[in-house]
């Protein structure tokens, strides 16, 4: 017998992942993000648009009533229709729950993952009450949402820190130097037309207290009023800048 192995693509991987979580091998609704999905913006759009989820400020269920031990039945006469009162309201208004919300296997509030943009989210799925409350018994009653990230987006050893700014580095580059022409050679180049639009930039100049500063370019072909702006930041961290002219005929 011959058996051959068939390895996972990116979006089984990624519902394989958000299965194990909600500790199932189905789900109620199921959405994959692509790129339309980005005009909800935000997973806490989506949920209220798609699953029609909404976050509850107060769900915390209330106490209940204890047993009463009636000391004589003129007590009980009097105190039992007022916790009959009590429990009759507490069934005609019942307490609304949150569904419990993982974000990539880790159980968060709705403030946790309400301002995620979508763009950082490869899969959401959403087991309904009765269901998830069969697998996770009273955490579940309200149903289970299971969010997953992008792999690209986190590495393993990175921990999702929430209301932050996060940048991810691809590498770094050097700093090209700006270009000059240098008309002293006798390459053939140097008889082309010169139509630079700004001749000359330099971010890195140190200008030393009472000392004069020499800087050297080329003017362009063109003709008209030179601007010059310098900014610049002093050791004491105040801001200068200046500005000056003067025209080529």
């Amino acid at each position: 017998m011959k058996i051959t192995a068939k390895r996972q693509t990116q979006e089984e991987k990624v519902r394989s992942e958000s299965y194990h979580f909600l500790r199932t091998t189905w789900t109620d609704q199921d959405y994959e993000v692509t790129p339309i999905s980005k005009t909800y913006t935000t997973v806490g759009r989506l949920l209220r648009e798609r699953f029609l989820i909404k976050p509850v400020k107060n769900y915390a269920p209330k106490p209940l009533l204890p047993k009463i031990q009636f000391q004589s039945k003129e007590q009980e006469a009097i105190l039992s229709k007022y916790y009959e009162s009590k429990n009759s309201e507490e069934e005609t208004n019942p307490v609304v729950m949150e569904p419990l919300i993982m974000l990539d296997g880790l159980e968060v509030r709705w403030e946790g993952i309400e301002a995620i943009p979508i763009s950082w989210v490869a899969r959401v799925d959403y087991i309904k009450g009765r269901n998830a409350q069969h697998i996770w018994g009273i955490r579940g009653s309200a149903g289970v949402v299971s969010v997953i990230l992008r792999s690209d987006l986190l590495d393993n050893n990175t921990n999702v820190v929430y209301h932050s700014a996060r940048m991810i580095l691809t590498g770094f580059s050097e700093p090209r130097i700006f270009y000059s022409p240098k008309h002293h050679t006798k390459l053939e180049s140097d008889y082309k037309p010169d139509l630079r639009n700004t001749l000359f930039w330099d971010p890195d100049l140190r200008l030393g207290a009472g000392k004069d500063t020499t800087l050297i370019f080329y003017n362009s072909d063109n003709q008209g009023t030179i601007r010059i702006r310098a900014e610049g930041i002093t050791a004491n961290g105040i801001t200068v800048t200046g500005t000056a002219e003067y025209s080529v005929k």
